[in-house]
């Protein structure tokens, strides 16, 4: 009879003092008194900006659990679209054009090259990532 050896310690000193390594971008959580579910959108603070079905809702550390299951995919493609950072693979939900996150302007706006060099100025509501990859 031999036991499984215990599994280590990774708690330690290394985690940054507002907890950012809990609850990072892109965590599925619930508002621990409202029981609102939404998808961490950016952290700052010690808090999180939680994006919900109807708006982003600004939550401290101690009002956030981890809820159960997935969130629903119209949340998480909005979600997805909001840290979408440069290089990314884009759709604009308008023309259905795809193209690569090349800029990204103060406010929320990014600037998308598309294959024909066509330059398209977007917010994050306005784009979703795309799937598949950019063309070679």
């Amino acid at each position: 009879d031999t036991e499984a050896p215990a599994e280590p310690d990774v708690s330690g000193d290394d985690e940054p003092v507002d907890g950012a390594a809990s609850f990072p971008v892109g965590s599925w959580v619930r508002h621990a008194t409202t029981g609102a579910k939404g998808v961490v959108v950016s952290v700052y603070d010690g808090k999180r900006s939680v994006l919900c079905d109807d708006k982003a809702h600004n939550w401290g550390l101690g009002m956030i659990q981890s809820a159960p299951g997935a969130p629903p995919e119209a949340i998480a493609a909005v979600a997805a679209a909001r840290y979408a950072k440069r290089g990314d693979w884009v759709r604009d939900e308008q023309t259905g054009k795809k193209g690569v996150i090349v800029e990204i302007i103060p406010k929320g706006r990014r600037t998308i090259l598309c294959d024909n060099d066509e330059e398209l100025k977007r917010t994050t509501s306005e784009f979703r990532i795309a799937s598949g990859a950019p063309p070679a």
